[in-house]
């Protein structure tokens, strides 16, 4: 059973890690050690970029003037690390955005093929538009068709930013609209 469990865990980090990332095994016993579960949002979150970068900092000692207050700032912290990394004002803050990509890359191209998503994957959420200059560097479209030979099929799937961070609710709204649309009158 407990070989079962452990080629079960080497399975699940080989399926999320992108190509060429030495770090992201560390990255995932890194996680294993605070989590019980490591899933792609401790990776891919407000929280996840904030996990990655204190993997840099305190797992591999990478010097950082950038001053975070943990306990007293905890829902700051990635918007800290966001505006760091996008004044290029942290080394560290912008490594960990930089993962903080690749890793979005690659979920989004492994999704991308779950779906056969082929008329396009749309980034949204808080996160993304706030991080465009980032998802723009040539960076995150060669992580998201770095997949072998199936790289031609994503190479053909446009990836894009959704601005909006109302759109969650736009969508709801939308949706609502239609179900009353279709009821019968009393």
């Amino acid at each position: 059973m407990a070989n079962n469990i452990s080629r079960g865990h080497v399975k699940a980090v080989i399926a999320i890690l992108p190509h060429g990332l030495s770090w992201s095994v560390e990255l995932y016993f890194y996680l294993r050690k605070k989590f019980v579960h490591v899933s792609w949002e401790r990776v891919l979150s407000g929280p996840g970029l904030v996990n990655i970068y204190h993997f840099l900092k305190f797992e591999k000692k990478m010097p950082d003037s950038l001053e975070l207050d943990v306990q007293t700032e905890s829902m700051d912290l990635p918007a800290k690390i966001s505006a760091a990394a996008l004044a290029n004002s942290s080394p560290t803050a912008v490594l960990a955005l930089e993962l903080f990509c690749k890793y979005y890359a690659a979920e989004a191209s492994n999704l991308a093929l779950k779906t056969m998503a082929l008329g396009g994957v749309y980034l949204a959420g808080g996160i993304a538009p706030k991080i465009l200059p980032f998802l723009k560097k040539p960076s995150f479209i060669a992580e998201f068709t770095n997949v072998g030979r199936l790289s031609q099929l994503l190479e053909a799937i446009p990836v894009y930013v959704v601005v909006d961070e109302l759109i969650g609710l736009v969508g709801a709204a939308a949706f609502v609209q239609r179900k009353l649309r279709k009821q019968k009158p009393f």
